[in-house]
């Protein structure tokens, strides 16, 4: 097709109605240039592309309703976890706090014990008080001197030694 053809037109071409080629489609003339069969079978086809397309939409649909949903029952998770921990810390806390005012109230309970008892050091202290003054009261109850009692042994056994007839000394 040169173009000098290509400006050349037939009488047909230059009596042509411009505008649009559309025919309005007659459901009889239709049937009558496909055969029926085939008219049923492309509606058949159609049809389960419809019936396909609606199946895949309902699926789609149903993937996410089903992630909406794993996704709210996690964050649901994720809050009782949260609201769970926040109760263990209370716990804790409460516990913790409870231990410190009894060690607290039991360091008060020994002090005043301590405060109240008197120590070993002044048990010890009271007790040889005690002694010594349990040794004055009984050598004051005694009639004599205890070492004079012994002095006056010592006396009597060195007079008794001199007044011995047997004499010791040897002269020789």
């Amino acid at each position: 097709a040169s173009p000098g053809l290509s400006r050349l037109k037939t009488r047909d071409e230059e009596n042509a109605d411009v505008g649009t080629v559309y025919q309005k489609t007659n459901a009889e003339v239709e049937m009558k240039k496909i055969n029926r069969e085939e008219f049923w079978e492309q509606a058949k086809r159609e049809e389960e592309l419809r019936k396909e397309e609606e199946k895949k939409k309902a699926a789609e649909e149903q993937q996410r309703y089903e992630e909406e949903r794993m996704e709210l029952e996690k964050k649901e998770q994720e809050n009782r976890e949260r609201r769970y921990r926040e109760r263990e810390r209370q716990i804790e806390e409460h516990r913790k706090k409870m231990q410190e005012e009894e060690e607290a109230r039991e360091r008060l309970r020994n002090q005043i014990i301590i405060a109240s008892e008197p120590s070993i050091e002044d048990l010890h202290l009271d007790k040889k008080e005690s002694e010594v003054e349990e040794a004055k009261a009984i050598i004051a109850q005694r009639s004599g001197n205890p070492r004079e009692f012994f002095k006056q042994k010592e006396r009597a056994m060195t007079i008794s030694i001199d007044t011995s007839p047997v004499s010791i000394h040897r002269t020789g």
